[in-house]
C-alpha cells in the first residue's frame, strides 16, 4: 500500500492580519502638531470693559452719567413720625386753658377743632386730660369744642351724587385729624374711628363715652325712674 504526501500549507496566527489588507497610517507627533495648531495662536480675546464705564475707568473719579446715590438717612429725617415730639420743627403743643397759641388774639372764641385742623402741626398733650394712665392731679376732661363738629364731612350719600360716580378724587377727600398725633381718618365712619382711636391709643374718653356709662345704668331697660306699685296679698276667706 503506497501513501502520497501533499505539500503542507501555512496560515498566519492572526487571520485578520492578512497580507492583502493595507496597513493603518500612523502619523508622527510632529505631523499632528502641524495639523492642529495650538489654541494660544488663534485665541485673542479683547479685554473686558463694561458698557456703562468709559475706556479709562478710574474708581476715584465719579461717573457723571450715573444718578446720584440716595441718602436714606436724609429721607428718614424728612418723614415725620405719627407721634409728635418737641424736637420736631414747627410743632406747637397747646396746653389748658388753650389761650396760648400762635395768633391767639385773632381768635377771640378760643381754640377749636376747626382751628387745629387748619394747623396740622398743632397738638394737644395727653397728660393734660383725664385718662386711665394719667397721674396729673390737675387733668381736665376733654373739652367738647375740640371734638370734630357735626356736619364736618359732606360725604353722605345725598352729597356724593353731586361729585359723580367716582366720589372724591384720590387724596382730596376730607379727613379728620387726631389732636394728639398725626393719624387721620376719612369716610362716613371717620368720626367714630376718631373717637375709638383717641380712646384706645391715647386712653382719653370723650364726653359722650363717659355719659354713656350712666345711660347704660339708667336706660330704657331700667325701672329706676318708674313708680313702684305695692302689691298687697290678702288671705282667702272660707
Amino acid at each position: 500500500m503506497s501513501m502520497s504526501l501533499s505539500a503542507s500549507l501555512s496560515f498566519p496566527p492572526n487571520p485578520s492580519a492578512s497580507s492583502s489588507r493595507p496597513l493603518k497610517r500612523r502619523l508622527s507627533p510632529s505631523a499632528d502638531l502641524a495639523f492642529f495648531p495650538p489654541a494660544a495662536d488663534s485665541f485673542h480675546p479683547k479685554p473686558y470693559a463694561p458698557n456703562s464705564a468709559p475706556a479709562s475707568y478710574d474708581s476715584h473719579v465719579p461717573n457723571s452719567s450715573l444718578p446720584p446715590a440716595r441718602n436714606h438717612a436724609s429721607l428718614a429725617h424728612h418723614v415725620p413720625l405719627m407721634d409728635p415730639s418737641p424736637s420736631d420743627p414747627n410743632v406747637v403743643f397747646i396746653h389748658p386753658p388753650f389761650i396760648a397759641f400762635p395768633d391767639a388774639h385773632l381768635y377771640p372764641e378760643g381754640l377749636s377743632y376747626s382751628l387745629m385742623a387748619a394747623n396740622p402741626e398743632w397738638f394737644l398733650d395727653p397728660n393734660d386730660f383725664i385718662s386711665s394712665v394719667s397721674t396729673n392731679h390737675d387733668a381736665i376732661p376733654y373739652p367738647p369744642q375740640l371734638e370734630p363738629p357735626r356736619g364736618w364731612c359732606p360725604a353722605k350719600k345725598k352729597d356724593l351724587k353731586a361729585l359723580g360716580p367716582d366720589g372724591w378724587p384720590e387724596g382730596e377727600e376730607p379727613r379728620l385729624r387726631c389732636t394728639f398725633c398725626r393719624r387721620t381718618y376719612a369716610g362716613v365712619n371717620a368720626k367714630s374711628m376718631w373717637r375709638r382711636h383717641v380712646y384706645e391709643k391715647h386712653k382719653i374718653a370723650m364726653s359722650n363715652r363717659r355719659d354713656g356709662n350712666d345711660r347704660n345704668r339708667s336706660g330704657r331697660g331700667s325701672n329706676s325712674g318708674l313708680p313702684v306699685r305695692s302689691i298687697v296679698v290678702r288671705p282667702l276667706t272660707s
